[in-house]
């Protein structure tokens, strides 16, 4: 079972509050009953539409905010949602248990967050406090 930490906080709240939804999806991977294919169908289906829009909403931002490293981003989204479709492809092949599936895409968005969104959040706060006015200078004070 995945646990939040602050040490995933991104420091946009709903983007910190779709990897929370995006690592519950994850979670029950490991509760879900694997002789149920239709609800593991089911659990891939929410997975892959949750993949999708999460990241076109994390890429939106980054585009409106103008990050620099948005291709490369976009790009391991890619590679990912494509990896979601190759878990799932496995699991009806019979080559995968659903639980390693919810384990793969845990590490998955643990490092990503981790490493690529802590990043552009960084770069976002940077780029906030560059922006913000100089506090005023006293209009009586004496010339220097």
């Amino acid at each position: 079972m995945f646990t939040w930490s602050d040490d995933y906080t991104v420091g946009n709240d709903e983007i910190d509050a779709q990897h929370k939804t995006f690592f519950g999806i994850a979670d029950r991977f490991d509760t879900v009953d694997p002789a149920d294919k239709a609800a593991v169908e089911k659990l891939f289906d929410e997975l892959d539409d949750y993949t999708e829009t999460h990241f076109k909403d994390e890429e939106e931002l980054l585009a409106e905010r103008g990050f620099p490293g948005l291709e490369k981003h976009k790009a391991v989204h890619r590679v990912f949602a494509d990896q979601v479709r190759d878990l799932r492809t496995r699991f009806r092949d019979n080559e995968l248990e659903p639980g390693f599936a919810g384990d793969l895409v845990i590490r998955w968005l643990s490092i990503h967050i981790k490493v690529m969104d802590k990043t552009w959040g960084e770069w976002m706060r940077v780029q906030e406090l560059a922006n913000q006015a100089p506090p005023a200078v006293a209009q009586d004070a004496p010339p220097a």
